[in-house]
């Protein structure tokens, strides 16, 4: 038997065997009357070919013109069918009949022989039952599967060359690191590390430490004014807990210009410096205070710090609304500082009414004038601030301020009494102060009007109307005329509060005493 007629001899035989087990070939053979076939046997293994090969278009036909609609199923219920046994001997040779001399093989009724015995003829039936298309698609898996089994031998193959070429490059690097290394070429020993620089810790005993600072720089400019820098502050704050109930407040400021108040008296006719000390302009320290807080509604301090006076007189330097505070607390020269001085004394505050009211009060040694240094009297002015926030009108906010001295000499007597509010609605912002003072028989008044609008995130504009006047007895000299200046401006919020720049232009006037003047501020600030 040749190659070729080995091979045709097996796929017809595997042909047969699909042909009973799928469910196309099942279906043909119950067309042709074998619903229950029985197993069969080839008795001939010579005959087995060859009435394979003439009964395979025979096949071919009944699967090919067999309808589901004329099946004819028997009227008694179907016996389970036989399992199907096909035994096939090798012939030792097989010759290929021609397709032309094959006769179609008549179609076997199942009823003519319900009980088939076992002949040669049944199994070449079942056997030679082989479509040409079943055929086909096992030839096709078998080249798909023997591709894939290609492919993977060829991956195979390409990792392992991989390895090899890894093992190879190993080998060739152990072999030059073994050739260079010598005693002579020993890697020298790593130097020890430098000594770090140590570590400086502060030991606050288990108190909480926090920094503070504000830093602003001036440039300004204007008729009858010297174009200037000017480090305005530098201050440094520190502050910490001890415990829950105590707390404690320093803030210096560096940038305090150094200065001297001079006491004369008269001998002989000869004016004589009597007393000399630093004047309150230049004392570095500012704050140092220590808070007990009992409760929300009332903290008690002792210390040195800013009396309550004035709204915008004990607001932080780093969030005003202008790069200079109003002309009755700026304005010392002339008799003004009704706010944002400082003094040693006793002070309470707290919140009462949830929140709604604010109150601060003490005595101190004076109104300002006894900053960094003891009384020189023994009268302790009172020095107090009530401000009403209504929940009912968000926003908004009014109160007053008032300092008043023990004594009774008018000669002596220095009040102040002070009236505030302030109103705050989506981008705009109203403020307003009037400040009446009154030392011996010298009587003060200062006012002002501001009004701000945000104009986007980070730019606001602002306009103040700030009035003035030393002496309001007379107007005659440059020291007791009203000044009336109108400031407007431009704030820049580069990081938030904590950088901002403004630009302020101040138009001042004094009456007809002096010529108007011009000035223009320029404010750089950080806070933290």
């Amino acid at each position: 038997m040749t190659t070729k007629q080995k091979f045709v001899w097996v796929v017809a035989v595997l042909a047969g065997v699909l042909l009973v087990n799928h469910p196309a070939g099942a279906q043909a053979v119950k067309s042709e009357g074998w619903p229950n076939a029985a197993p069969t046997t080839v008795a001939d293994p010579a005959v087995a070919p060859a009435a394979a090969a003439t009964a395979a278009p025979a096949a071919v036909k009944a699967v090919a013109s067999t309808k589901p609609a004329m099946v004819k199923k028997p009227a008694e219920a179907p016996k389970p069918a036989a399992s199907k046994t096909v035994a096939v001997a090798m012939p030792a040779t097989v010759a290929t009949p021609a397709p032309a001399a094959a006769a179609p093989s008549a179609p076997v009724s199942a009823a003519a022989s319900p009980a088939r015995k076992e002949t040669a003829a049944a199994p070449v039936a079942a056997v030679s039952v082989a479509p040409v298309a079943l055929a086909s698609d096992l030839v096709q898996a078998l080249q798909q599967q023997s591709q894939v089994l290609t492919r993977l031998a060829t991956e195979l193959e390409t990792q392992r060359q991989v390895i090899a070429n890894q093992q190879q490059a190993i080998k060739t690097l152990e072999t030059r690191a073994a050739a260079t290394s010598s005693p002579a070429a020993a890697v020298p020993a790593p130097k020890a590390p430098a000594a770090a620089s140590p570590i400086v810790l502060v030991d606050t005993n288990g108190a909480k430490l926090k920094m503070g600072g504000l830093v602003q720089g001036w440039f300004t400019t204007g008729t009858g004014a010297i174009d200037t820098f000017r480090l305005r502050r530098t201050e440094l704050k520190l502050s910490g807990e001890i415990g829950a109930r105590a707390k404690w407040t320093v803030m210096f400021d560096p940038a305090k210009s150094l200065g001297v108040s001079n006491t004369y008296v008269t001998v002989n006719g000869f004016r004589v410096v009597s007393d000399t000390a630093i004047g309150q302009g230049g004392k570095v320290l500012q704050d140092a205070f220590l808070s007990l807080m009992y409760s929300p509604q009332l903290t008690v301090e002792l210390g040195q710090q800013k009396i309550p006076l004035s709204m915008e007189g004990v607001q932080s330097s780093g969030k005003l609304d202008t790069a200079e505070r109003a002309l009755f607390m700026a304005d010392k020269a002339r008799g003004g500082g009704f706010g944002d001085v400082r003094d040693m004394g006793v002070l309470a505050r707290g919140k009462l009414v949830s929140g709604q009211v604010e109150y601060a009060g003490g005595f101190f040694n004076g109104m300002g004038e006894s900053m960094n240094d003891v009384d020189k009297n023994d009268e302790k002015p009172f020095v107090g601030r009530l401000v009403i926030k209504p929940k009912a009108v968000k926003g908004l906010q009014f109160g007053g301020s008032m300092a008043r001295a023990s004594s009774s000499n008018d000669a002596t007597r220095r009040d102040r009494s002070g009236f505030e509010a302030a109103y705050t609605r989506g981008i705009f912002t109203a403020k307003s102060e009037l400040m009446l003072a009154q030392d011996g028989a010298v009587t003060r008044q200062g006012y002002y009007l501001f009004g701000g609008a945000k104009l986007s995130k980070s730019i606001e504009a602002v306009f103040r109307h700030d009035v003035f006047d030393p002496d309001t007895r007379s107007d005659a000299t440059a020291a007791t005329v009203a000044e009336r200046d109108w400031l407007g401006g431009v704030n820049w919020f580069i990081a938030g509060p904590s950088v901002v720049l403004q630009f302020d232009y101040v138009r001042k006037t004094f009456a007809s005493v002096q010529a108007p003047r011009d000035v223009f501020i320029t404010n750089l600030q950080t806070s933290w």
